[in-house]
């Protein structure tokens, strides 16, 4: 099999030729940006465009790529509107759209796209587009979201509005900004690398809209985990940490430069914190572009941190990290484990302490983490994934831990459940029909607060319902069933949160291309997806007897809000983006979006769910044949 890098390679070739062949003189003679997209946005969007119509013809062409002349008598005119300009702007053609947009989001289905959107309505955006001169090529683009919302940020909770993290910024205009964007040309493939600039100016039919287009998310939540406790590309800068740590950025030659501090010794820096902050405004503009809303990361204790760990000048780095997520308007979390305390997680407390201790010990350092910016906190339960503590000091820390950061500071408290085995409860039976045994003690948080949301989660390429002969498993059917199980409960917020990359020893030792995990993430979203539409009174275990399927008919009667039972969203756990794993976080983020439950098989949703993102890369020839590419090694890799 040839390497990925190698194929694309060819490819890029065959595009630079085509781009030769077919030089086409598009130049961009009006740009809008409205302030819902906030400042930090536009100077983005803005940058990103000027930077490729670099020519400046005047006010009859306006900016142009590289294949224009003067004399550009067939070249394509864009003006672009981006966000809630101002209606006396538009252009005529286009002004329908804008005066009826606050209408369209009421109706029931208005969504065209997505499949029975189930997420927030303030993160659907409108697409319009007109052709100015009748039989001509000037084209006008138009993109907006819903209002932007008023009043200060609130913390994200489950069941809250989506669009209100940062005053003045409307997620659905950011998304409808980058999805036009990428009608353009510019593709977001690596979240290191920006947008890739269009190798040749987009085709005139492309950038046509059929009438006025509305597109939503499938699930409220899309976001990412990246696991800092592997060395990964971002680890350093998302603890606050210089490289090395320590380091002084004014060092010079091994003396201090700093005011006050001159002539001491100091070790110089590799990378200062500031230097590795574009690199985070990378990521975070790829999520948006990827339509996520929210990203999340653990954080780290060693001790050769010492007093830097709990530090001010920490708290203040890290609020200075959410606060570009903010400008994107996506929400921020960070992952503490209670008492967890493998790989250098930052855990709360040590289980042999008394209780009010660790009470208190839990309550400093949810105010610690909420004083450092993030919107929502994330934990683990047991003392590692394969040890564990009393059940009923585990259950009694884990309501501890929801009840404040719920109650006190109104943050989404939420949970990895483990897809370990070999631990169980010595209190609890298994709630779930058919099983009368002790409680798996990864599952323990089904006994806890209904506040605390829990994210099912599973390792390695392995999907829900594939062979997974791991972690003393034969398959994931008891992870599977537990997630049911919680989805037509209806008690808590579910969060699904499987793996693009295992890593450690697996996938990172040998080189190579394993799109078998945007595959497998897929086909989890599809079919956990179908099972929202599961009729509470018949639910998908067979082993139910007939007095559990009246119990269960009973408690869901009369809750409409239960009717499909659905699942809140997925957070993909991330670890980095080596030997092409980037193109696994991409497939798990726009399926979040649209897991395209229409498609007859998984490598066609597969390809479905890439095809525009590579054909706007690569051209739409070029780019679908790379994406079929993918989608048949990948079936073919899950195959073996």
């Amino acid at each position: 099999m040839r390497s990925f890098g190698a194929f694309l390679c060819l490819w890029l070739s065959d595009a630079v030729e085509q781009r030769v062949i077919r030089r086409t003189c598009t130049c961009l003679r009006h740009l809008e940006l409205g302030d819902n997209l906030g400042p930090f946005v536009q100077r983005r969007l803005r940058t990103t465009l000027r930077g490729f119509y670099t020519k400046d013809y005047g006010p009859s062409l306006g900016h142009c790529n590289e294949d224009c002349s003067k004399t550009a008598a067939e070249a394509l005119v864009l003006d672009v509107y981006m966000g809630n300009v101002s209606t006396d702007d538009l252009p005529r053609e286009l002004r329908t759209a804008a005066w009826t947009i606050n209408g369209l989001w009421g109706l029931e289905g208005a969504t065209t796209n997505a499949t029975e959107p189930k997420g927030s309505a303030a993160e659907n955006y409108v697409m319009a587009s007109a052709v100015l001169v009748p039989g001509g090529k000037e084209i006008a683009l138009f993109t907006d979201g819903l209002p932007a919302l008023h009043g200060p940020p609130r913390r994200v909770y489950v069941g809250e509005g989506y669009g209100d993290r940062t005053p003045g910024i409307a997620l659905g205009a950011v998304y409808g900004a980058y999805k036009l964007l990428e009608k353009l040309g510019f593709a977001f493939l690596h979240p290191l690398d920006g947008p890739l600039r269009p190798l040749r100016a987009p085709l005139y039919e492309t950038l046509l809209t059929e009438g006025i287009r509305i597109d939503g998310p499938r699930w409220p939540i899309r976001g990412m985990h990246y696991h800092t406790q592997h060395p990964l590309e971002l680890t350093d800068v998302l603890q606050g940490l210089d490289i090395p740590m320590g380091c002084s950025a004014s060092c010079v030659n091994g003396t201090e430069t700093r005011p006050g501090r001159i002539g001491m010794p100091c070790v110089p820096c590799v990378e200062a914190f500031e230097a590795m902050l574009p690199k985070v405004e990378l990521w975070f503009e790829w999520c948006a572009a990827s339509f996520l809303n929210r990203v999340q990361w653990i954080l780290l204790a060693t001790s050769r941190m010492g007093d830097f760990v709990d530090s001010e000048l920490r708290q203040q780095r890290l609020r200075r990290i959410c606060g570009i997520a903010h400008t994107f308007g996506l929400a921020c979390g960070a992952v503490v484990p209670i008492a967890d305390m493998q790989q250098h997680g930052w855990y709360m407390v040590n289980t042999f302490w008394k209780p009010d201790v660790m009470k208190s010990a839990i309550e400093r350092r949810v105010d610690w983490v909420a004083q450092a910016g993030f919107d929502f906190i994330s934990t683990e339960n047991g003392l590692s994934e394969f040890t564990h503590p009393d059940d009923g000091v585990m259950l009694n820390l884990l309501d501890i831990f929801t009840n404040y950061a719920a109650g006190t500071h109104g943050m989404e408290p939420s949970i990895k459940v483990h897809c370990s085995t070999g631990q169980y409860s010595e209190r609890f039976h298994d709630p779930r029909p058919g099983r009368q045994g002790k409680l798996n003690f990864n599952f323990l948080p089904t006994k806890a607060d209904r506040r605390l949301v829990v994210m099912p989660h599973t390792v390695q390429p392995f999907a829900l319902d594939d062979m997974a002969p791991i972690y003393g498993n034969l398959n994931f059917s008891d992870i599977l069933e537990y997630t049911i199980y919680e989805m037509l409960e209806g008690k808590r917020a579910v969060i699904w949160y499987g793996e693009s990359a295992y890593w450690v020893s697996v996938d990172v030792d040998v080189p190579l291309f394993l799109p078998v995990y945007a595959d497998r993430r897929v086909h989890d979203l599809r079919l956990l997806s179908t099972f929202e539409h599961t009729d509470p009174r018949q639910p998908p275990f067979p082993d139910w007897t007939d007095a559990e399927h009246k119990l269960r008919s009973e408690r869901h009667r009369g809750r409409e809000a239960y009717k499909h039972t659905p699942m809140h969203g997925q957070v993909t756990f991330s670890s980095g983006w080596e030997w092409g794993y980037y193109v696994n976080d991409l497939a798990a983020a726009l399926a979040s979006w649209n897991p395209v439950n229409g498609a007859p098989d998984d490598r066609a949703a597969l390809s479905s769910v890439l095809s525009s993102r590579f054909q706007a890369a690569f051209g739409s020839d070029i780019g679908t044949e790379i994406v079929d590419w993918i989608a048949r090694v990948a079936s073919e890799q899950v195959g073996l």
